[in-house]
């Protein structure tokens, strides 16, 4: 759900396209000097950043960042970053396509609240926002920290938003990006972290774990055993 422009009221008169994207490009560059910047610069460049006016503050899809305008701009510079480093870090634990069966609202919350711990110890700031954040969830899976949450009775309304506040920012992955390609991209920024020299820490094990889990797939046992017996009936016979 969304809300127009005219609802949200944003205090802001917008410059014009080209000034707007001079901003964007100057909160790309400044992302580069924050703690984990090897691996969030790596995921940025495969991101397509744009203006999204009908979206209630900015959302992440694995292929594509959206920001509205009016929220965008708002914010001081290193809340920028930090709405960035944000997204990003959603596309980085492919909190996307984990959605699995789980309510989509809790989800989000719970990857927030993951997401903004690990911007907080980084050092980004949330000057004129308001993260979701509780260190009670410190060294926490998004899994574990959706376990503990209370159930939502209603989906969250956008339309209750204040400026400053974020929403729901996960969108489903596009049908034609397939899960190898998002793994591979994941993998990639793990290498260019440790290349760029980051610090010990910087990408979550949340993050390995998804790795290990499909660079070595566990088998159900009948599967393996079926193939074992497959592949001696080739070379073995009895009459």
């Amino acid at each position: 759900m969304t809300r127009t422009l005219q609802a949200m009221k944003w205090p802001l008169d917008l410059p014009p396209k080209v000034e707007m994207d001079d901003h964007l490009r100057r909160v790309k560059g400044l992302l580069f000097w924050h703690k984990g910047a090897g691996y969030l610069s790596s995921l940025l460049i495969h991101l397509e950043l744009v203006w999204d006016f009908d979206a209630p503050t900015a959302w992440c899809n694995s292929v594509q960042i959206g920001f509205n305008p009016y929220f965008f701009l708002r914010l001081p510079t290193e809340s920028r970053v930090t709405l960035l480093g944000h997204e990003i870090y959603h596309d980085g634990f492919d909190h996307m396509s984990r959605l699995g069966n789980r309510c989509p609202d809790r989800w989000n919350q719970a990857a927030d609240y993951v997401i903004n711990l690990i911007l907080k110890n980084a050092g980004f700031t949330f000057e004129e926002m308001d993260p979701l954040l509780d260190e009670q969830y410190a060294d926490m899976s998004t899994e574990e920290v959706y376990d503990l949450l209370p159930k939502l009775g209603k989906p969250s309304n956008p339309d209750s938003l204040m400026p400053g506040e974020i929403g729901n920012d996960i969108k489903p992955v596009p049908d034609n990006f397939s899960k190898d390609k998002q793994i591979a991209k994941i993998i990639t920024a793990k290498q260019a972290s440790k290349l760029a020299g980051d610090e010990p820490g910087t990408i979550p094990g949340e993050v390995q774990i998804i790795i290990d889990n499909f660079l070595n797939p566990i088998l159900p046992w009948p599967v393996i055993l079926n193939r074992f017996f497959v592949a001696l009936s080739k070379n073995d016979y009895s009459y």
